[in-house]
């Protein structure tokens, strides 16, 4: 076998700049452990074991399947196992970067993110505990460093990186699991009841699992996104879809396109939601439904809706979304409120 795009040392220099990173011997192969715990193993001489949450798995498989395929042990999803002929360096930097993340000690990130040779992060130690809080990785913290925004901007950078403009790998994992949001889908997919010929648009389709869902049940359906890298993942977990890059306030469609619209978790992010409703009338046909969850203002600071997300929300009493969808001209409009999850459904 040749030596590859990335060699063995390359790889374990990568893994021993981390943080506290040693190299051990596990049954004739060498692996690498931050405090007793092994994040990953140069598997045979082409190729590494990098051990990842099964989404994280899923999503690395699924995102370069060119390079890496899934790795059991027994009837475990373990890791992706990574083609060192194929892959590149900073797909292992990143890989290697949050598998040491997951099995790091819990404690706070300063003196030890921060000492990394790879990421020399100039953060307030709040900033910090936010990025551990959300769940940030090696990578995000590289972004933030190199988008050379001021320490005050951080806050609405990361309301972007993690909700309202997703990217990254951490964005990747969390909306490209199955489970992620499964309560608001079920509850737009309970109320809309799509069947065959029907035709959905969802406005900020994220990973695309509700599109995925709703073309199972024989509809057309069309999804739009504002961040470039959940519409690349809604491509790939809803590849019956049309998947589009637009915004909500102006829609890419002729008018009465659709005979469905469904907005998840997406309605408190928009800066104008009356435009985003105009459009949303504009696009059904008539006798068309649409049917949006948000969060109400009742889980604001909860783990639903925390800080500093909340203060770059909106947030609706259920009377404010009646009225809001009665100004952009929606009739037979109702609010259900189950434990702060608002579903707002209309006809055009």
């Amino acid at each position: 076998m040749g030596l590859g795009v990335v060699s063995r040392d390359q790889v374990r220099q990568l893994a021993l700049a981390l943080p506290e990173v040693v190299e051990q011997d596990h049954h004739g192969r060498p692996s690498f452990r931050v405090a007793g715990r092994i994040f990953a193993t140069l598997w045979d001489q082409q190729h590494i074991n990098v051990l990842l949450d099964e989404a994280g798995v899923r999503t690395t498989v699924e995102a370069r399947p060119d390079v890496s395929e899934k790795f059991w042990w027994g009837s475990r999803l373990r890791a992706a196992q990574v083609d060192l002929a194929l892959a590149d360096e900073q797909l292992i930097r990143e890989l290697l970067a949050d598998a040491w993340e997951r099995k790091a000690p819990k404690r706070p990130l300063v003196g030890r993110i921060a000492d990394a040779a790879d990421a020399r992060l100039r953060m307030s130690a709040r900033c910090l505990a936010l990025a551990r809080k959300f769940g940030l990785g090696q990578d995000d913290l590289r972004a933030w460093e190199q988008s050379g925004l001021s320490e005050d901007a951080f806050d609405d950078w990361l309301t972007d990186r993690v909700a309202r403009r997703p990217v990254g790998r951490r964005a990747r994992d969390t909306y490209g699991t199955n489970d992620v949001h499964d309560f608001a889908r079920d509850a737009i997919l309970g109320t809309l009841r799509l069947r065959t010929g029907d035709r959905l648009l969802e406005v900020g389709c994220g990973g695309g699992l509700l599109l995925r869902d709703a073309f199972a049940t024989g509809a057309s359906v069309t999804g739009l996104d504002h961040s470039e890298e959940m519409v690349s993942l809604a491509r790939e977990r809803a590849p019956g879809a049309e998947i589009v890059l637009g915004s909500a306030e102006q829609l890419p469609f002729p008018d009465a396109s659709f005979t469905a619209v469904a907005m998840s978790i997406v309605f408190f992010f928009l800066p104008n939601p009356l435009a985003a409703l105009c459009e949303a009338r504009r696009v059904l046909a008539a006798g068309g439904q649409i049917a949006i969850y948000t969060t109400s203002p009742q889980l604001r600071g909860t783990p639903a809706a925390p800080e500093p997300l909340a203060s770059r929300s909106h947030f609706y009493e259920n009377h404010e979304l009646v009225a809001l969808a009665d100004t952009a001209g929606f009739g037979s409009i109702a609010v259900s409120d189950h434990e702060g999850g608002q579903l707002l459904t209309a006809k055009a």
